[in-house]
């Protein structure tokens, strides 16, 4: 199992294909170290990114939460998992 901490675009970037392509990559070196589960933890409040992974092939998993204390607030995360050796070509994100 690995995780993917976190992807940035830059707002500008959006809907242009700059996060499925980082994506790609991500999971084409992830898929050469042979790991066959990837998770990755989002704030469950944002709504934008969970489309995304989940258009990306991540499964929410309602299950799986947890607090993370930033800036003196709790934000609740979620996970969400994706098989490794999925094809990685994404639509719709």
């Amino acid at each position: 199992e690995v995780e993917i901490w976190t992807i940035y675009v830059s707002p500008r970037s959006w809907r242009r294909g700059v996060g499925e392509a980082l994506m790609s990559d991500a999971l084409a070196a992830i898929q050469h170290e042979g790991f066959a589960t990837v998770w990755v933890w989002v704030l469950q409040a944002n709504t934008q990114a969970i489309s995304f992974y989940a258009s990306c092939g991540f499964v929410l998993q309602p299950d799986r939460c947890r607090l993370l204390r930033l800036g003196g607030q709790e934000l609740a995360e979620v996970a969400l998992v994706r098989n490794a050796a999925l094809p990685t070509a994404f639509g719709g994100g």
